[in-house]
């Protein structure tokens, strides 16, 4: 009702050429904006997961880029410290922006959009196109550093969800995953509602074991059943006009509303 009041839908009755409303489901991305509230590295194992694919991976090579080496730039890219990580593949973070001939420095905050990732070093038009699908960004003023943003497994894309598993994509069970996958969407049920492990275990053949040694943090903490974050992007254009709102909603579950209250308190 405060959204479309009777004023509101007045206006809207002198558009009489185009008016349209997109909503985005942001949970089903990866949110890198997350490295600037502590959670990095969640963040970069989910990038290298999905630099590594096998196509992924060989269209980075023919560029001469390393997996780790992109998401360690994206890090550094947005990170407030002055550290550079060695895995970037630069002794200063600034270095390879300094010698541009319009020169400017690493953002040390939050991207504001996602084109913004063109500033990193390496990430040109050709690596945009085939990722930025995949990722997204979006902060929020009032959500704390052990706060995190969670895919959707039921709204993600399957050539997601098989990056950052890689048991799906191995020969034993690729094919399995797809058909499960396809059996799914046709039937437009919901990949999962109830424990995500044993879905992972399900569907992906999850064994658990991607994460010794190798993982720093719990693959099955990156997913979850809902989404929480949506894009709404409404566009009118009327004659030679046009004007247009972007905005990111966050919903707040009521049982972390009351926490917040009592923490008020």
């Amino acid at each position: 009702g405060g959204v479309m009041g009777e004023d509101v839908a007045n206006i809207m009755g002198l558009f009489r050429e185009e008016f349209t409303i997109q909503i985005m489901d942001e949970s089903s991305k990866i949110n890198v904006n997350d490295c600037t509230r502590g959670r990095c590295t969640e963040v970069l194992e989910k990038l290298m997961a999905l630099f590594s694919c096998p196509a992924e991976k060989s269209f980075l090579e023919n560029k001469k880029i390393r997996p780790s080496e992109l998401a360690y730039r994206i890090k550094d890219f947005i990170h407030e410290s002055n550290k550079t990580s060695s895995e970037s593949g630069f002794n200063d973070k600034n270095d390879p922006y300094s010698e541009l001939t319009y020169p400017y420095k690493t953002k040390g905050l939050p991207f504001d959009t996602v084109d913004e990732l063109k500033l990193v070093k390496g990430w040109d038009d050709e690596v945009h196109m085939v990722f930025s699908p995949y990722i997204t960004v979006y902060p929020f003023n009032n959500v704390t550093k052990n706060e995190k943003s969670r895919v959707n497994i039921n709204t993600a894309p399957k050539e997601l969800l098989s990056c950052l598993i890689p048991e799906a994509r191995s020969d034993s069970t690729a094919k399995d995953f797809a058909l499960k996958m396809n059996e799914i969407k046709k039937k437009n049920k919901p990949v999962t509602s109830g424990n995500i492990e044993e879905t992972l275990r399900d569907l992906f053949s999850y064994s658990g074991q991607s994460n010794q040694g190798v993982l720093s943090s719990n693959p099955v903490e990156w997913f979850d059943n809902k989404s929480n974050v949506f894009r709404i992007i409404v566009k009118a254009r009327t004659g030679n006009q046009e004007r247009s709102l972007e905005t990111v909603i966050r919903r707040v579950m009521p049982r972390e509303s009351n926490k917040k209250r009592n923490r008020l308190k």
